[in-house]
């Protein structure tokens, strides 16, 4: 008898740990190497909005870039939305549409995954033979007692830093550029 009450817990068990993995929501991530983790539910909404996107490598980019992000210049991770979870910015390439890219992936914690959002995109014209000087960071923001974590797309020239700041609007429900004040 104790052994068929074993097995009967230990296949309940089984059972709720397999719904539970089922639900989690997998975060992404950048790996010391400068790879790119979208994770399954990312790479799947992904390929709804743009089957080919491609996002840089480490070798896509100058070594200035590559120093000035931190390192991983082709992605970063914040908590844009403000709700507990990892979301990430990655910047990338559709060969179908010859576009540099930035897309956001927010966290929706109702259906229990993530919303891709297009951030910027430019036309590249024929491919891209030099060394990007382009590249994303993040940081926080706090303004009065507002505090934010966002991310910023900086373009180095020699003598020359521009940048464009981008944060979670929660009255848009997607990222837009900081223009004078965060909602």
């Amino acid at each position: 008898m104790l052994t068929k009450t074993f097995y009967i817990f230990l296949l309940l068990f089984s059972f709720n740990s397999n719904a539970e993995q089922k639900s989690k929501l997998v975060l992404p991530k950048i790996l010391s190497n400068g790879e790119v983790v979208l994770g399954e539910s990312i790479e799947r909404e992904l390929k709804k909005v743009n089957a080919d996107f491609l996002i840089y490598k480490l070798t896509d980019f100058s070594r200035s870039s590559i120093d000035n992000s931190k390192g991983h210049p082709m992605a970063v991770t914040a908590d844009f939305n403000k709700d507990g979870y990892r979301d990430i910015s990655f910047f990338g390439f559709s060969k179908n549409q010859k576009t540099s890219i930035i897309y956001v992936a927010i966290s929706n914690l109702k259906k229990r995954n993530f919303q891709i959002h297009e951030v910027l995109s430019l036309k590249v014209n024929g491919s891209i033979s030099e060394k990007l000087s382009s590249y994303l960071t993040q940081t926080v923001f706090k303004i009065g007692d507002v505090k934010r974590e966002v991310f910023l797309m900086e373009t180095f020239e020699p003598g020359l830093v521009s940048s464009i700041t981008y944060y979670y609007s929660f009255k848009e429900k997607k990222v837009v550029p900081y223009l004078d004040k965060l909602d």
